[in-house]
């Protein structure tokens, strides 16, 4: 079993929603890539990263900070949120660090 820890970025922040309310937000960091190298230093191998203001429009609104995200890290990243354009859009940008944008494999 892979257990892949999550940043769920909304307006910027790293969030998590209570009960999935967008009215219900915790605040747990101010900027994802600080979180995305805890998680990293604390041994991640995989890093899941949500575009929860993507997931609501249909379209990706957090694509930059998925981006500084996979450059700051050297794990891979899988990204969910917003369309399939965000996935394709992080899976370049990880290309070009040498590394994969996609689901873990047991």
């Amino acid at each position: 079993m892979h257990i892949l820890p999550a940043i769920d970025i909304l307006d910027g922040k790293v969030v998590r929603l209570r009960q999935g309310r967008l009215d219900a937000v915790k605040i747990y960091n101010e900027d994802p890539v600080d979180q995305a190298k805890r998680w990293a230093d604390q041994g991640a191998e995989w890093i899941h990263v949500v575009d929860l203001d993507g997931a609501v429009l249909g379209e990706p609104q957090n694509i930059e900070h998925v981006h500084r995200i996979v450059e700051a890290v050297d794990v891979p990243i899988e990204v969910g949120g917003g369309s399939a354009r965000s996935r394709r859009s992080a899976r370049s940008s990880r290309t070009a660090s040498s590394a994969s944008c996609s689901a873990p494999r047991s």
